[in-house]
C-alpha cells in the first residue's frame, strides 16, 4: 500500500510543480487555462513519474535501497522539460537583453520539450524494473513472472535507443515545419542572415523570421505566445509587408495554427517584393491593444 501512496503522491507533486510555476510568474487562472490546452503531455508526464516513484518505493521497501539517483535524475528532466515547455511566461520576471529569442525557441520546441519529458519517465521506469530484476524483488505472484520474464537491460538499451531516434525525428521535423524549402534556386537575399526579430509589448509576444526572400515569393516563419486570453485574430489580415521604397504588400496566405489558444506557429506568405530594395519592413497591426508592430530587416 505505502508504494502505491508514494507514487500517487509524485504524480500528484510533478502536477504540483506545474501548477505553481505558471501561478507565481502569472496567476492560477492562467495556470488552469494552460492545462486545459496542454493536459494531456502534462498527465503523462506526471503519471510516468508517479510510476517510477511507486517502483521506487517498491524496491526500497523489498531491500532498503541506497542509490535512487535514477528516479532523481529523469524526475528532474521530467520537471525541467515542463518547465521549458511554458518558459516564455518567465519574460515576466526576467526582463533582460535577448530573453524573448530564447523563449520563442522553446515555444517553437514545445513539442520535443514534452517528449523529452516523457521519454526520460520511460527510460526511467525501465531502469527501476532492471534494479527490481537484479536483485530479484519481484515476488512470485503470476503478473510478476511473466513481465520479467523479459530482460529488463535490454528493454532499457531497447527504450533509450528509441527515444534517440523519435526525439531526433520530432527536433528535425519542427524545425523543417519552420523553415518551408525553397521552390526555385537563387533567392534574391540570404534569408538565413535576416535573423529574428521579436517584440513583447501588451501580453502577446510575436517572433518573426524571414524563411525566404525570393524571385517568386517572400515567406517570414511566425510564432506568437500569449500569458491571458485567446489570440482569436487572422496574421493575413492583421499584417503587411513594405519594401525600402514604400511599396506595400499584402499576404498571400498563411499557413498554420488557427485563430485562438495560447501558441501559435506557422508562415505567412506575400508576393517578390521589388528587386534592388535595400530591405524589407513586415508591420503587424492590432495586436492585444498594440496599434503596429514593425520588424525591418536590411539586405545590406
Amino acid at each position: 500500500m505505502m508504494p502505491l501512496i508514494v507514487g500517487m503522491l509524485g504524480a500528484a507533486g510533478m502536477i504540483a510543480a506545474y501548477f505553481g510555476l505558471l501561478t507565481v510568474t502569472n496567476s492560477f487562472s492562467h495556470a488552469m487555462l494552460q492545462f486545459a490546452e496542454f493536459w494531456p503531455w502534462i498527465t503523462a508526464i506526471s503519471i510516468g513519474f508517479g510510476i517510477q516513484m511507486f517502483l521506487f518505493s517498491y524496491a526500497h521497501r523489498r531491500m532498503a535501497a541506497r542509490n535512487a539517483a535514477g528516479v532523481a535524475a529523469s524526475g528532474g528532466i521530467s520537471t525541467g522539460s515542463m518547465i521549458l515547455c511554458c518558459a516564455h511566461h518567465l519574460g515576466d520576471a526576467i526582463p533582460v537583453l535577448g530573453v524573448s529569442a530564447a523563449l520563442i525557441f522553446f515555444a517553437r520546441y514545445q513539442t520535443f520539450f514534452y517528449a523529452v519529458a516523457i521519454f526520460s519517465n520511460l527510460i526511467g521506469i525501465t531502469m527501476m524494473l532492471l534494479l527490481i530484476q537484479k536483485n530479484k524483488l519481484q515476488g512470485k505472484s503470476r503478473l510478476a513472472r511473466s513481465l520479467f520474464r523479459v530482460n529488463m537491460e535490454t528493454l532499457r538499451n531497447i527504450t533509450a535507443a528509441f527515444a534517440v531516434v523519435v526525439l531526433a525525428v520530432i527536433f528535425l521535423v519542427s524545425t523543417a515545419s519552420q523553415h518551408p524549402a525553397n521552390e526555385k534556386t537563387g533567392s534574391a537575399v540570404a534569408t538565413p542572415s535576416l535573423g529574428t526579430l521579436t517584440n513583447s509589448e501588451g501580453g502577446v509576444t510575436i517572433g518573426i523570421t524571414p524563411s525566404y526572400i525570393g524571385e517568386d515569393a517572400s515567406r517570414f516563419e511566425i510564432i506568437l505566445t500569449t500569458h491571458e486570453g485567446s489570440m482569436d485574430f487572422d496574421m493575413a489580415k492583421n499584417t503587411d509587408l513594405f519594401d525600402s521604397e514604400g511599396n506595400r504588400y499584402s499576404p498571400s496566405g498563411w499557413e498554420g495554427s488557427p485563430p485562438g489558444g495560447h501558441h501559435r506557429s506557422g508562415v505567412l506568405s506575400f508576393p517578390p517584393v521589388k528587386k534592388g530594395s535595400a530591405g524589407i519592413r513586415l508591420v503587424v497591426r492590432d495586436v492585444d491593444g498594440v496599434p503596429e508592430r514593425a520588424f525591418s530587416w536590411s539586405f545590406k
